[in-house]
């Protein structure tokens, strides 16, 4: 196996050269502005949190006096970060901003500027006095809140949890959602503020997916939240929690309970997809209009639902086409969850390699689903495309023409009978005997098919072998990005930098997007010291306690212990041979 040599001259150029590109990456998005908020509808006594998000490193801020004609500005914290996905750079500044909605009504979240890039405009609904919960008068209550009543099997519920509390907590903890017969999704947790009978409350809200996987009665049981409740007077937003004496409550949720129908008889489809909305698109590597014969072509087909996981997305029907080969790809699984619930993708990835010239169509697809807000069967379709490949020469192979039906006999030709007016025709030819024409056009025919064939195979094989290096080593960078990413925010003392690394990292390290709290890093660890170390972290973050002098180096430590662990386990792989020799 042959060795490259690189001189200085040629590393400095290298690093040069890909300092350069990470840079070029970094500003792929520079000059964009996003604004986005946990929460679009809102009584007049609760509080949401805007975010605005420029993609680049800056000094300037947004005007926030923008808003102050509809809301209060509660607090403002900015922060900047660095990060690697998918082996692009990323850079912004964010900047998050408390707000308390000044009327009830439609009111606006108006456009901001920064550096000549701009934002959207944000509506947002503000009703009246909201409906106090029952048990609001105690200082520390919980409330529950179901979606729908009565639902079908597989459509999405939206279970709400909220804890209020108007005192000092030290902690709360609650059981988790556990349910033999459906699908749990947790979207996260949320915080805000409100009013309740002239009383301010800090609420924490939870909100799960839960998909019925049966029809009949579905039982949401009673939960538990152990609260942790420690006594003097605090401001209910600089200072949620402390360090004070506690006293501990057990809270339980009521038990809920929502029938679950069978599938409606007016669907007709093959498979059950109950879904606010669904599409189906799709996506060539290039353009479809001169394709070559041999040269293979990427189609992605991408079906995305409002309201199921992608777990619950089935695999698309793909016709043959004679003419065209299909090589399928691995297809890729994807959940975005916010608190109005979860919209899965499913991702499709078809290698097409065309094996003669012509003209082919790729039938229409066609997914039936049901509409879960019109309740009626919907069809999201891709219709039919017409793809043309061209020979080695640039030629097209034209549809082949109908053959004329024969409308006349043909005209006979009298025959000479008189054989002495007859002048003889005598030809000599040589023929080869026919069993040695045979055997060289088999031979011929077998070694051009052979050759053929040699060269798909090691084409395919450097193909596959060049796809998982890339992919190893993608993997590889994000890992190890999102592994400095924490050790910073670690040394630095950042508490919610730390969490937001850690998870940041343990996505990659487990390639799971689905680890979005640090008990279920912990729980996926299976490591008793790193699980203690977790368990740390979040209950500093819970009590507020910014200042704590905990000693977040065994934390990293453990960490680390666990990467050398994997990187171990990763290099006995490697050891194995290699796909094929250079």
């Amino acid at each position: 196996m042959s060795r490259l040599f690189f001189s200085p001259q040629m590393m400095r150029s290298f690093l040069g050269g890909l300092f350069i590109l990470l840079a070029f990456s970094a500003g792929a998005r520079a000059d964009t502005l996003s604004a986005s908020v946990d929460r679009d509808t809102i009584s007049l006594q609760e509080t949401l949190t805007l975010t605005l998000r420029f993609y680049a490193q800056t000094s300037d801020s947004p005007d926030l006096t923008l808003l102050q004609k509809d809301f209060d500005i509660l607090n403002t914290q900015q922060s900047n970060q660095m990060r690697v996905i998918n082996g692009d750079m990323e850079s912004f500044t964010d900047w998050r901003i408390a707000l308390a909605p000044k009327r009830v009504g439609t009111l606006e979240i108006p456009s901001f500027t920064i550096e000549g890039a701009s934002s959207d405009a944000i509506p947002i609904t503000v009703e009246s006095q909201n409906r106090a919960p029952q048990n609001a008068s105690s200082d520390v209550f919980v409330d529950v809140k179901v979606s729908k009543d009565s639902v079908y099997v597989q459509e999405q519920i939206l279970f709400t949890i909220r804890l209020y509390t108007s005192v000092n907590l030290n902690g709360a903890e609650m059981t988790p959602l556990e349910l033999p017969d459906a699908l749990v999704v947790d979207l996260g947790e949320n915080q805000y503020q409100t009013n309740i009978n002239g009383r301010q409350h800090i609420v924490v809200e939870r909100v799960y997916s839960i998909f019925p996987q049966h029809s009949g009665e579905l039982i949401i049981p009673s939960l538990t939240y152990n609260v942790s409740v420690r006594s003097g007077q605090r401001d209910p937003w600089s200072d949620p929690f402390g360090n004070r004496r506690n006293n501990l409550l057990r809270l339980r949720t009521e038990e809920q309970r929502v029938n679950v129908n069978v599938a409606p008889a007016q669907f007709s489809g093959q498979d059950w997809l109950p879904a606010k909305d669904l599409q189906l698109t799709e996506h060539w590597s290039t353009g479809t209009e001169r394709l070559k014969v041999g040269e293979p072509v990427t189609r992605t087909i991408t079906i995305t639902a409002d309201g199921l996981t992608a777990g619950q997305l089935t695999p698309l029907s793909l016709p043959a086409v004679d003419g065209l080969t299909f090589y399928p790809d691995q297809p890729q699984n994807d959940d975005q969850t916010s608190n109005k619930g979860v919209k899965g993708s499913r991702i499709e990835t078809l290698a097409i390699i065309p094996n003669r010239s012509g003209k082919f169509t790729l039938p229409a697809m066609r997914v039936n689903w049901w509409d879960t807000e019109s309740q009626e069967m919907k069809t999201a379709t891709l219709p039919a495309k017409t793809v043309q490949v061209e020979d080695a020469l640039g030629n097209i192979t034209p549809d082949p023409l109908p053959v004329p039906p024969v409308e006349n006999p043909p005209e006979t030709t009298p025959i000479n009978t008189d054989m002495e007016s007859t002048t003889p025709d005598i030809r000599v030819v040589n023929v080869a005997p026919v069993w040695l024409i045979v055997t060289a056009l088999v031979l011929g025919f077998t070694t051009l098919l052979f050759a053929w064939l040699y060269w798909q195979a090691r084409r395919e094989l450097r193909a596959i072998h060049s796809f998982y290096i890339a992919e190893k080593t993608q993997d590889h960078a994000n890992e190890t990005a999102a592994w400095n990413e924490l050790k910073r925010a670690a040394a630095n003392k950042d508490y919610p930098a730390t969490r937001t690394a850690i998870i940041h990292w343990a996505q990659a390290h487990w390639q799971d997007p689905q680890l979005q709290s640090l008990q279920a890093i912990a729980e996926r660890s299976n490591n008793d010291a790193l699980r203690a170390q977790l368990k740390k972290l979040d209950e500093i973050l819970y009590r507020g306690d910014a200042g704590s002098d905990w000693d977040s180096s065994e934390l990293v430590q453990e960490i680390n212990n666990y990467r050398r662990q994997k990187h171990h386990r990763q290099k006995q792989q490697d050891s194995l041979a290699p796909l094929y020799k250079s």
